[in-house]
This record gives C-alpha cells, sequence and structure tokens, in this order.
C-alpha cells in the first residue's frame, strides 16, 4: 500500500492550533514529550490525530479525506489532545 506523503510542520511560538480542541493553549509537559504524532487534515473539519505507530491508519484517512499528514512533536500540541491520543493504549 502507497503511504501519503508526511510533513514536517514547525510551530509559532504558541504551538500549533487544533480546531478539534478550541482554546486549549497549555502546551503538553508531561509524560509523552519528546514523542510526536500524526495529524491529518490540522485545522480543518477532518482533523484527526494518530499516535506514531499508526501511520498506515493515518494515510489511509488522509487520502480518503484528500489532506495532508503533519509530523508533530507532542510539546508543541495542546496537553489535553496529546493525553486522549495516547490515552488510547501506551505506546
Amino acid at each position: 500500500m502507497e503511504r501519503a506523503r508526511v510533513v514536517r510542520s514547525f510551530p509559532t511560538k504558541h504551538g500549533y492550533t487544533l480546531s478539534s480542541y478550541p482554546g486549549c493553549n497549555q502546551l503538553h509537559r508531561g509524560r509523552f514529550q519528546g514523542r510526536s504524532v500524526f495529524v491529518v487534515g490540522r485545522n480543518t473539519p477532518e482533523e484527526k490525530l494518530f499516535q506514531r505507530r499508526e501511520l498506515n491508519e493515518a494515510s489511509v484517512y488522509a487520502k480518503e479525506v484528500k489532506r495532508q499528514v503533519e509530523s508533530i512533536a507532542t510539546a508543541e500540541l495542546c496537553d489535553a489532545a496529546i493525553l486522549d491520543v495516547y490515552g488510547r493504549g501506551e505506546v
């Protein structure tokens, strides 16, 4: 299966915004710091976050919704988002 192209993004001084976590401005500084997540369709209605080990799932979803896959460090995203993503199972 052909994977979607992963884009490496760079944050502003306030990290990255996520439409699925409006108003969340506390960046992750917890136990998942140093990891990254895949974000498909950031700041669009199709936005969805995936654990690092879920690249195949992220690629399939990205192709379905015709959006890019971004690789973003956990320290640059909202704490609640990271806890939700990695709360689905330890990696």
